[in-house]
């Protein structure tokens, strides 16, 4: 049932993305580089829940989602205001939240407000984040195939159907097959916003049922997070727009000096042992506050060592 499922996921992501190029450059612009087609793995969430007949809080989380991100990939179109954007990005994860909590029948209180805010700038940051790391191909790739893996092996049933796991596989593979080549097709603002918003629900449910199994995530999300966080520092440290274009993240540099895809070892290098560092330090049967709070600690931490390591790399190779 899985390996159909992966397999069904990227024969249709390879139609889709062959269409979704040619549709694009017929209908909008056969100069700009197709854009924005991330977008299409929500209405592979979405089909697919009701394929299965899933008419649950999931199916409407991602109808809130597909709302939303329609009106993103405007951004992908005409590059829309920065307000704006945050604006969307806020007030998707307060609608995913609120629904959320309506639905497990939580009374209208300072604590239903503080999660629906946290959603909301949780939403934010990690739309930002994931944003960020769309800059070459194949880097956003890498990161949504370590989550799609982390999914599947590493997150409570509970918390997220395996399955899906399968299917953003499934998808970022065949996008990665036209994604491979420079300037053929990108997975868009409106994409991240995709990934970013089902990763926000995914945190915000585990708060509703006190699941800590969602602390897995932070192995695909470590990494860049460290990447955008030093990035933004040393913007503001060098007093540059923090809005325009820039090329200081790991991944940039890592291009410039081997003009290769080794770009995304570093994620690759480092969420392996994230991976390792979990399973010695986590005992699934206890799962205490303990346990997580020093799996994050060493995460971080390795995240940084990862980073410096490869800023090294570089110097020495230039």
């Amino acid at each position: 049932m899985h390996l159909t499922l992966l397999i069904t996921s990227l024969l249709l992501s390879i139609f889709t993305t062959y269409i979704y190029k040619n549709m694009w450059k017929l209908t909008y612009s056969k100069s700009k580089v197709p854009t924005g087609y991330g977008l299409l793995l929500i209405l592979f969430f979405y089909f697919y829940s009701i394929f299965n007949g899933n008419i649950n809080t999931e199916l409407t989380t991602f109808s809130i989602i597909l709302f939303f991100s329609l009106i993103y990939w405007l951004d992908d179109l005409l590059h829309l205001p920065f307000i704006f954007r945050f604006l969307l990005q806020f007030v998707c994860g307060c609608t995913v939240a609120i629904y959320l909590l309506i639905y497990a029948e939580y009374n209208i209180d300072y604590y239903f407000y503080t999660i629906v805010i946290i959603s909301g700038i949780l939403n934010i940051f990690l739309s930002n984040v994931i944003n960020f790391y769309d800059g070459l191909d194949l880097n956003i790739s890498t990161f949504i195939f370590i989550l799609g893996i982390t999914l599947i092996f590493l997150i409570d049933q509970s918390i997220i159907n395996s399955r899906y796991g399968y299917i953003i596989i499934g998808f970022t593979l065949g996008f990665s097959i036209f994604n491979f080549k420079p300037d053929n097709i990108f997975f868009g603002d409106s994409g991240c916003f995709v990934i970013a918003s089902f990763i926000n629900y995914l945190l915000i449910k585990s708060i509703l049922i006190i699941d800590f199994n969602i602390v897995y995530l932070i192995i695909p999300l470590a990494l860049p997070i460290v990447d955008v966080l030093y990035v933004l520092i040393f913007r503001i440290y060098k007093k540059e727009a923090l809005l325009s274009r820039n090329y200081h993240h790991l991944y940039h540099q890592l291009q410039s000096s081997f003009n290769n895809k080794t770009y995304i070892i570093p994620q690759i290098v480092n969420a392996t042992v994230l991976l390792i560092i979990s399973q010695i330090v986590i005992d699934i049967n206890i799962f205490d506050f303990k346990q997580i709070l020093i799996f994050l600690v060493l995460s971080f931490l390795f995240s940084i060592f990862t980073y410096i390591f490869f800023k090294k790399l570089i110097k020495f190779k230039n």
